[in-house]
């Protein structure tokens, strides 16, 4: 593994900790999109998804120092304040980036809709078939 999977690792390590440590004071939408952000880096650093332009990665990257990076445009010790450029940082990189983050997130829905199903898959017993047998929905639509 080379040193810059490594250091974005730690970045994403460090993002987690500061989500944790300052949640109350960070919107609802900046936690979601920090988390969206650190998923698609780890997804493309452990090889789960490697759909993923090394730019979109970077700017990926730049945008999560900016969030933990204390000493930003306006510090984070600013009361209310000291997250907002980092909120906008985020949605800029985010709209920017759009195309690839909307592709990694219906990857990412498909991939959680088939473990689902498969976890809740049952074998069908007799009892489980209606007694007119299987129809298609047009077919029983038609019926109706």
């Amino acid at each position: 593994m080379g040193s810059t999977s490594i250091e974005l690792r730690l970045l994403v390590e460090r993002a987690e900790r500061l989500l944790k440590k300052k949640g109350r004071a960070i919107s609802h939408q900046v936690m979601a999109d920090v988390k969206l952000v650190s998923q698609m880096i780890i997804a493309y650093l452990d090889g789960s998804y490697r759909q993923l332009p090394w730019a979109t990665i970077a700017a990926l990257g730049a945008a999560l120092f900016y969030f933990v990076n204390p000493f930003d445009l306006v510090f984070d010790a600013v009361p209310l304040a000291g997250y907002v450029d980092d909120a906008a940082v985020l949605s800029f990189t985010l709209r920017a980036l759009r195309y690839d983050i909307a592709q990694f997130q219906s990857r990412l829905g498909k991939g959680e809709r088939e473990a689902k199903l498969a976890q809740n898959r049952e074998p069908l017993a007799v009892t489980d078939i209606p007694s007119g047998g299987i129809t298609s929905d047009s077919q029983q639509t038609a019926d109706e």
